[in-house]
């Protein structure tokens, strides 16, 4: 079991630099995927974008171009989106680099930035990527303009210090350090027609892969469609990592079976004793599910107790503590 804590204060970002300007952008109107077409071009991922998945898109922050990419936001938390879309998104927090690599990049045109600041790869296929830079990290949106647009997206996420990828119990996604810091936390994942119809989607885990899926593909949806994981680093979260035999234990028996919450929770400190006395049925239930299907169970904490800022999600893991 490990346990770490990270902070992180957000420093204002340089002045934004927009490479290339688009033309004025207007709000998408429903369409089929007939109308559409497959081809998705930097103006019609931009309508998508505003038009009726507009309130969920991150407001990006300032960013400006270099040599190397086409935005860079600076501060406590830097934000690379690189102008070819298979070099991957990174994410700068203190000492560590957390590098993502954007679904189905081989099919993306260049980086285009967009009049809001997001940056765009446009694609002769059914489906584009976008990059949102925020203060807190990135937002990833997918555009999907058919009923030809794949179901499943893969971001591969690696970092400077082998972070590992899970999937907690309420559908959020976290990017866990070796240490057990909580370095990225995605909430759980949305997906939006163009008509404003939510679109069913969750994650899944692969790996070090966390995959959105999208099921557009079973019912009657008006394209394009927009959905995203957004990746936010975070103050005061924790995380214990149990391995495959602490897993299977608490499956069988229950976490009093370790010993209890004192010892069996407490390189979390007190804190992390009180999250796991409070959630041990969850954990218990995690864990079953989780010996039956092969990776381990962890839990995520943050707060005080007894405070209303306390929270706790258990969640599977498959990193190198799952062992």
């Amino acid at each position: 079991m490990t346990e770490g804590r990270r902070s992180w204060s957000i420093a204002a970002a340089v002045a934004a630099a927009i490479t290339i300007p688009l033309a004025s952008l207007t709000a998408a109107s429903p369409a089929t995927a007939a109308e559409t077409g497959a081809e998705m071009s930097a103006t019609s991922v931009a309508d998508a974008l505003s038009g009726a998945a507009a309130s969920k898109v991150a407001v990006p922050t300032a960013a400006a171009a270099t040599a190397e990419d086409a935005a860079v936001s600076s501060g406590s938390v830097t934000v690379s989106v690189p102008r070819n879309a298979v070099d991957g998104v990174d994410i700068g927090l203190n000492d560590t680099t957390i590098s993502v690599q954007l679904p189905r990049a081989a099919d993306a045109g260049g980086a285009v930035v967009l009049d809001t600041g997001a940056i765009t790869y446009p694609s002769a296929t059914s489906v584009a990527n976008t990059v949102v830079p925020t203060d807190s990290g990135a937002q990833l949106l997918t555009t999907l303009s058919s009923t030809e647009a794949p179901t499943s997206y893969a971001y591969d996420i690696a970092s400077t210090d082998g972070s590992t990828v899970a999937v907690a119990d309420d559908g959020s996604a976290l990017v866990i350090a070796t240490s057990g810091e909580v370095l990225l936390r995605a909430e759980a994942p949305w997906a939006v027609d163009a008509r404003g119809t939510a679109v069913p989607t969750h994650y899944e885990l692969d790996g070090n892969k966390l995959v959105q899926v999208v099921d557009h593909t079973r019912g009657d949806y008006a394209y394009p469609i927009v959905a995203d994981p957004r990746l936010d680093s975070g103050i005061g979260w924790k995380s214990i990592l149990f391995n495959r035999h602490e897993t299977e234990t608490i499956a069988s028996s229950g976490i009093v079976a370790l010993g209890g919450a004192t010892a069996a929770c407490g390189v979390g400190g007190p804190v992390g004793v009180a999250a796991c006395s409070i959630a041990a049925a969850a954990i218990g239930a995690t864990a079953v599910y989780a010996k039956d299907n092969g990776p381990c169970v962890g839990l995520s904490f943050w707060g005080a107790p007894g405070t209303a800022v306390f929270g706790w999600n258990p969640f599977l893991h498959n990193g190198a503590d799952c062992n």
